[in-house]
């Protein structure tokens, strides 16, 4: 569950959007939240794997992940 998912406070309508703007905005959040973490873009809860290495956490619960909603995004190459 994503309940207990640290991330930062959503605001109402955009949620965490404006924090997720830029990569720079994104390597801010890692650095509080660590290397896995929630955002809620407009009301859609999104959780961000920063370190690819730590991907293997979607490996451990793919059953019960719905493939059809993961949308990977490509940072800069920093690993």
């Amino acid at each position: 569950t994503l309940r207990g998912m640290r991330g930062p406070l959503p605001l109402p309508y955009v949620g965490s959007f404006w924090l997720a703007t830029s990569l720079k905005g994104l390597d801010d959040l890692q650095l509080k939240y660590g290397d896995i973490f929630k955002l809620d873009l407009g009301g859609v809860p999104c959780v961000v794997i920063h370190d690819p290495s730590q991907a293997k956490v979607l490996e451990t619960h793919a059953k019960r992940i719905d493939a059809s909603r993961l949308a990977p995004v490509q940072g800069n190459g920093r690993g």
